[in-house]
């Protein structure tokens, strides 16, 4: 079944807001077809009611040490890990993740509970970097001094 192209012709009515391009068969456009299209459109330009209606994301917060250390005691003196994230409005794989840290080495960097695995790989891949760039150097050397 060959529908054809849909393109935009005008943008005053959603009837006459698309046109199919004649291909093989009849001008006749289906509503499913229509609709779609006019949902992408709509989608597009940002007037979907569900675009515009979308929740506008927080600026990022930032926790000092102190505080990440007092919500650890918190929970390790007992409190439950849902109060203390509805007290605080923090998520929970933030406060899971403070826990860890503290349990790992008791410093909240990231440097410092990485494990050694991760250090070697973030040194070999920067040295990688440093070597792609010092040849790429060496062949634009040679390509001049090949022109001489």
């Amino acid at each position: 079944m060959n529908r054809g192209r849909i393109t935009r012709t005008s943008y005053s009515t959603p009837k006459n807001l698309y046109k199919k391009e004649k291909t093989a068969g009849s001008a006749i456009i289906d509503w499913t077809d229509f609709l779609r299209a006019y949902i992408i459109l709509l989608i597009r330009e940002r007037k979907s009611p569900i675009i515009s209606k979308t929740k506008q994301q927080n600026p990022r917060r930032i926790f000092t040490s102190e505080f990440k250390q007092k919500i650890v005691d918190l929970h390790h003196s007992g409190k439950r890990k849902c109060d203390i994230i509805r007290e605080y409005d923090i998520s929970s794989s933030m406060l899971n993740r403070w826990i860890t840290q503290a349990g790992n080495t008791g410093s909240f960097k990231e440097s410092d509970n990485r494990s050694p695995a991760q250090v070697e790989l973030l040194k070999l891949r920067k040295e990688n970097k440093r070597l792609l760039m010092e040849n790429d150097i060496l062949k634009q050397a040679a390509l001049i001094m090949g022109q001489k």
